[in-house]
């Protein structure tokens, strides 16, 4: 495969970031959280890009700074940990999929349940749930076939520690 550079999709509560920054830190490439670069273009949170532009708006964002990360990365190796909603637009999907080497981290409701307990708050889609666990339910089936389409490589990371994620994405390259 000619990918230079590896993009983390899943769920959130995956652990994208933390695997994702351990992963640069051991590849010694580069790191980017795209949910932190696109706070830092737009100025704004995620929860404040959801409330002033809705999901429409917080997507467009996201694909524009998709296509920013995927120009940085023709020239510099990365590691991109994305959002759990990129897989909903086809554009940024098939911007992964030609460009970056794609990994799911796949995890079970339980899991996310238990990783994001008090932590909703920053995430829009969560922040407003009665039950967290039917929300994330729902987010899964919504999106887990979005994921398994999009992905090169697939890992299940349940009961894994970061490090062990790391370890078996190393494996499959």
């Amino acid at each position: 495969m000619s990918h230079r550079s590896i993009a983390l999709i899943g769920p959130t509560g995956a652990g994208k970031s933390t695997v994702g920054a351990a992963l640069a830190d051991t590849l010694k490439w580069h790191f980017i959280d795209l949910d932190t670069y696109i706070e830092e273009r737009v100025g704004a949170s995620i929860s404040e890009i959801f409330s002033q532009s809705g999901e429409l708006g917080f997507r467009a964002a996201e694909k524009s700074a998709l296509a920013a990360v995927t120009e940085m990365a023709v020239s510099t190796p990365l590691i991109c940990a994305t959002g759990g909603g990129i897989v909903s637009t086809e554009s940024c999907v098939a911007q992964l999929r030609s460009h970056w080497l794609v990994i799911a981290l796949q995890v079970d409701v339980d899991t996310q349940v238990q990783r994001l307990l008090g932590q909703t708050s920053d995430r829009p889609l969560l922040a407003s749930a009665d039950d967290l666990a039917t929300r994330l339910s729902n987010l899964a089936k919504a999106r887990s076939g979005l994921y398994q389409q999009a992905a090169h490589r697939v890992i299940q990371v349940d009961n894994l520690a970061p490090q062990q994620v790391v370890e078996a994405i190393l494996a499959t390259l």
